[in-house]
């Protein structure tokens, strides 16, 4: 090996070329009895040798020394540590880069691309190396990549693996980083895991919402803070702060109802929206009389260009079109007027279901009212308000009266409900004409 050996000052002699014919095989040390003679070295063989082990050092850095015996795998280390990063050639999420010598087939679990970026994906990708088969790119988390993993000019990793659980066993690049780009993980289950950002969606709503409006078409929402999502499972989160924004019945759209025009007397579920590729916030109202509204719009109507929606009112409309009820919103406590929901003369022994679907909407969860029993004799009226039929969260009113003549006692009362726009009461009277009234002041949805 002369350039090897030349470090031991023995003459360098001109190469031998390789012949152009032959079949490779393995050297041998002959066998005297089939007559089978020893392999004898020729010096292109040699000088094959001596060549792969100075490119060895010269990819490595290393500067031949006679003197040290490791350089070779000191060499190899180096190598290790050094990936090549091959130049995308493909397009936005169809990515593509030539190997030297390029790859004639894909390989097994374990193998490794570094990839300079050349455009950002915007969803789903493949990468397909020396024109081989494409195959996904999945994020750390084994599912496809939704959208800026991979950044223009960012340095990619990719992992190929082959297993059960990866693309259904036909093999996926796994994007371990991408510098400049998001990281996709596996949603976290336990209390020292990174949690995904849909994982965070738990604070879906607004913080600190408020409202006020006389009977108009319009009011001003405003809260101190908002997170919308585009869905409650596994969806992606925004937020913003100092939200403040005009729903105007009158108009469609962002700003507006979705479709139609608003319900008489009934309700309107109110969603703040949110459209990621101008940053901008909105609210829109969708009919919500007859049906609770989710927590993330699920209509099939939200203006063009918004993905991302929370619930942050429902609020009652009169009989003039397109006119909300007076009120005042805070937090998720809607206050109102009172609303008349009962006026009886009849007793009732037991509890007894009571439709509240004219003063509150079905996503109402706790009712808040007035009670007036009254007698016109001496009397001793019982009152009980209820959540459901079997007096849970029940409200006891009593009012009582030791002269003849009327007698009567205004009672707040509140309810958390068991069934939609429904409370349970019953009442009872000890002399004289009765009579018993409820109405409605507010609710939490």
């Amino acid at each position: 090996m002369d350039r090897l050996i030349a470090q031991y000052t023995v003459p360098v002699g001109s190469g031998d070329t390789a012949p152009a014919t032959g079949t490779p095989g393995q050297a041998t040390g002959g066998n005297p009895a089939t007559n089978t003679p020893a392999t004898r070295m020729p010096a292109y063989a040699w000088n094959a040798i001596q060549e792969e082990l100075m490119a060895v050092l010269a990819a490595g850095g290393i500067v031949a020394d006679r003197t040290n015996n490791a350089q070779v795998v000191a060499a190899i280390r180096r190598l290790v540590q050094t990936k090549t990063v091959l130049v995308d050639v493909g397009s936005a999420n169809a990515y593509s880069a030539v190997n030297t010598p390029p790859l004639t087939a894909l390989p097994s679990s374990g193998f490794v691309q570094v990839l300079s970026i050349a455009n950002a994906n915007t969803g789903a990708s493949t990468y397909a190396p020396d024109g081989l088969a494409a195959k996904p790119i999945l994020g750390m988390g084994l599912a496809a990549l939704q959208s800026g993993e991979l950044s223009a000019k960012g340095i990619a990793t990719l992992l190929y693996v082959v297993a059960s659980n990866v693309n259904s066993g036909n093999g996926a690049w796994i994007l371990i980083e991408c510098t400049g780009g998001a990281q996709q993980i596996s949603a976290a289950t336990a209390s020292t895991h990174a949690v995904q950002f849909s994982q965070v969606a738990s604070a879906l709503g607004a913080v600190n919402a408020r409202a006020y409006t006389a009977a108009a078409s319009s009011f001003t929402l405003t809260a101190d803070r908002v997170v919308a999502a585009t869905s409650l499972a596994g969806g992606i989160a925004y937020a913003t702060s100092g939200f403040s924004k005009v729903i105007n019945l009158t108009v469609s759209g962002a700003g507006g109802m979705d479709t139609g025009s608003a319900p008489a007397l009934g309700y309107v579920a109110i969603y703040a929206i949110y459209n990621p590729t101008t940053t901008t916030w909105a609210l829109l109202a969708t009919n919500a009389t007859s049906t609770a509204a989710p927590e993330v719009y699920a209509g099939a109507n939200m203006p063009s260009g918004y993905t991302a929606s929370c619930l942050v009112s429902v609020w009652g409309t009169t009989s003039t079109a397109n006119q909300f009820r007076a009120g005042l919103q805070r937090g998720r406590h809607i206050a109102f007027p009172p609303a008349t929901v009962l006026s009886s003369t009849t007793p009732q022994a037991s509890y007894t279901a009571l439709s509240i679907s004219s003063a509150v909407p079905p996503n109402a969860i706790q009712v808040f009212g007035n009670a007036n029993p009254q007698s016109s004799a001496a009397s001793t009226l019982l009152v009980h308000i209820a959540g459901d039929g079997g007096g849970t969260d029940d409200n006891y009113i009593v009012a009582t009266s030791s002269a003849t003549g009327s007698v009567g006692n205004g009672s707040v009362w509140r309810a958390l409900l068991s069934v939609a726009q429904t409370i349970y009461y019953s009442w009872t009277n000890t002399g004289g004409s009765p009579q018993f009234s409820m109405s409605v002041v507010g609710y939490i949805f």
